[in-house]
């Protein structure tokens, strides 16, 4: 078998060109996957297999943060073993396919993305229905700020698959019902706009790591570990404000991504056309 450099190597060199990664990225998610992945290949575990383990891990974890403080911290592990088998499986999906062992199926997909969709944000209405009977202030304003951020988080995934989904249901049957698509050269407004505010954009880079599932497990855990070790932080201090806090930021995200969205559909689109599409 390959070294472990060797399958970071194939397996996850080519997650980090070109691309922005959020905090933790490589070090706690890819870092510690690699050797799971070594496990799986060397005890011959499918793709499958360790997204329902994931499924299963994000589930029980969901639950158990509905209870008292060591469950909630129990829960969040679960939560990262669940964050943890989505890298393990495309992994070992991947190595597969460049050792031809065994096929690789969309199944395995399909369970992929309603991992995405189903679990984060039941983890997180988990945490809100688990500390908002003991939050020592207004409980109306937390319901509402974890719902928002419940529900914001399915759209912030759904969000990235919406122009391929427009170029598939939509503009592929007819394109030639729509306006020409942007060329190349012609710039993206949204981009125009980033260039202009650039000095913003550390700040705002900073914001939208709120949005990554892993930095929300990873702040709530700690949330849990300091009201459980300070008890000047109970009866869920820490963790009631996260989750106020991430209803306010994650639904301004989703307007933001919406209004990006409107103005760069044509863009993307035009991107998918040249890249995946000849007629």
């Amino acid at each position: 078998m390959d070294s472990t450099k060797e399958l970071r190597q194939k397996l996850q060199a080519f997650k980090y060109e070109g691309r922005e990664r959020p905090w933790g990225y490589r070090a706690l998610q890819r870092g510690p996957s690699i050797y799971i992945t070594r496990f799986a290949i060397k005890h011959d575990l499918t793709p499958n297999q360790i997204t329902l383990a994931g499924i299963i891990c994000g589930i029980i974890g969901s639950f158990l943060v509905f209870f008292a403080l060591p469950f909630k911290i129990a829960g969040a592990i679960l939560l990262y073993a669940n964050i943890l088998s989505d890298k393990v499986d495309g992994e070992t999906a991947r190595f597969r396919i460049q050792e031809k062992r065994g096929k690789v199926y969309l199944r395995g997909v399909y369970l992929d993305e309603l991992n995405h969709l189903i679990i984060p944000p039941l983890f997180l209405l988990g945490v809100t229905l688990g500390i908002i009977s003991n939050f020592p202030y207004n409980t109306s304003i937390l319901a509402f700020t974890g719902l928002f951020a419940t529900l914001s988080l399915p759209f912030l995934r759904v969000y990235h698959s919406l122009a391929p989904q427009i170029f598939m249901k939509k503009y592929i049957k007819h394109p030639e019902l729509f306006s020409p698509l942007p060329h190349a050269n012609e710039p993206d407004p949204i981009f125009q706009i980033k260039k202009k505010y650039s000095p913003l954009k550390k700040f705002i880079q900073a914001i939208h790591q709120l949005q990554d599932f892993f930095i929300i497990v990873f702040l709530l855990f700690l949330s849990f570990l300091g009201e459980i070790t300070m008890p000047m932080f109970r009866p869920h201090l820490l963790s009631g404000l996260l989750v106020v806090i991430l209803g306010i930021i994650l639904p301004l995200i989703v307007i933001e991504n919406s209004i990006k969205g409107f103005f760069q559909i044509e863009h993307r689109v035009r991107d998918i056309k040249d890249k995946y599409w000849q007629k």
